[in-house]
C-alpha cells in the first residue's frame, strides 16, 4: 500500500505480515544500488519505508522512453563488477512455481482455449531455457516493466525492484530483458483496454523489440523471450476477469513467435 505523506514524500507499507520481510529486503536492494536508477529512501521501518514522491508518467510516453530505461539498467546495475550467485537448482524451482500458475489458471476454468497441449508448448520453451549456456548474470532490477517506471525532473526512474538473492528468478540479464519485453508486447495497454491488440500498436512494438535487443547475445535473446513467456503465464491468475483472456491471446503470440522465429 501507498500512502501520500506530503509533496515529497510517500510511504510505502505492508499490510499483510507476509510482505513486510519484501519490502525491507527491497528498500536495502535501493540503497546499496543507490545511484539514480532508483527512488531516493528516507527511512526504513518495520513494516514498510519512507521514499521520495515521483511522478506517474502516462502509458503512450514510457513507450518512447525503452532505449533509455534500458541504458539505466545497463549501466548502473547489469555494467557493475559484482559476482553474483546463481542457484544451482534455479531451474527446477521456476519450474515448479511456473506449474502452480498453471494449476490456478486450471482452476478458475474461463479461459478459453487453456488446454494440456498448451500447457505442453509452454513446458517445453521452459526446458528449452535450462539447456542454454553462457547466459549472462549480473545483478538486475527483477521487475523493469514499464508498469515500475515513473519520473524524477522528466527522467524515468524505475522503482519496485525484486532482490534475486531472496527470489526463485535467477539474476540473469535476460530477466531483465524479458520483463521489458513484456511491456513491449503490451502488458500494460493490455490493463488498459480488453480489446487490445499488438496489431494496432505494431509501429511501436517493432521500435521496442529492436531497442531491447540491440548489442544483446543470440543467447540472451532466446532466454529473454521465454523469460517473457513465463512472466505472462504468471501473471495469468491474477488479472481481473475481463483481462484474462487477453493475456492470454498476448502469451500464444509470444508462444508462436517463440516456435517459429528462434
Amino acid at each position: 500500500m501507498v500512502v501520500t505523506l506530503d509533496e515529497a514524500r510517500v510511504l510505502k507499507i505492508a499490510l499483510k505480515p507476509e510482505h513486510k520481510n519484501r519490502l525491507i529486503l527491497q528498500a536495502e536492494f535501493i540503497q546499496r544500488y543507490d545511484s539514480g536508477i532508483f527512488p531516493k529512501i528516507f527511512n526504513v521501518f518495520e513494516h514498510g519505508y519512507v521514499m521520495e514522491r515521483l511522478q506517474q508518467p502516462f502509458c503512450n510516453e514510457i513507450g518512447g522512453w525503452m532505449a533509455d530505461i534500458k541504458q539505466l539498467l545497463r549501466e548502473n546495475l547489469w555494467n557493475i563488477k559484482e559476482t553474483v550467485v546463481v542457484k544451482h537448482n534455479w531451474h527446477g524451482t521456476l519450474y515448479d512455481a511456473v506449474m502452480r500458475r498453471f494449476i490456478d489458471v486450471y482452476q478458475l476454468n474461463i479461459i478459453k482455449g487453456f488446454t494440456d497441449k498448451i500447457c505442453e508448448r509452454v513446458s517445453e520453451q521452459i526446458f528449452r531455457l535450462r539447456e542454454l549456456k553462457g547466459l549472462t548474470s549480473c545483478p538486475i532490477h527483477g521487475d523493469p516493466t514499464f508498469d515500475n517506471v515513473m519520473i524524477r525532473f522528466g527522467l524515468p526512474v524505475i522503482i519496485d525492484p525484486l532482490p534475486w538473492e531472496e527470489s526463485y528468478i535467477p539474476p540473469f540479464k535476460s530477466v531483465d530483458l524479458g520483463k521489458l519485453l513484456q511491456s513491449a508486447w503490451g502488458y500494460e495497454c493490455a490493463l488498459q483496454d480488453i480489446h487490445y491488440s499488438i496489431k494496432d500498436f505494431a509501429g511501436q512494438h517493432d521500435y521496442n523489440m529492436i531497442r531491447i535487443f540491440d548489442g544483446e547475445s543470440k543467447v540472451d535473446i532466446l532466454a529473454a523471450k521465454i523469460f517473457c513467456l513465463i512472466h505472462y503465464v504468471r501473471l495469468l491468475p491474477y488479472q481481473k476477469i475481463e483481462n484474462q483472456p487477453t493475456m492470454f491471446r498476448i502469451l500464444l503470440e509470444i508462444l508462436n513467435d517463440l516456435e517459429t522465429n528462434t
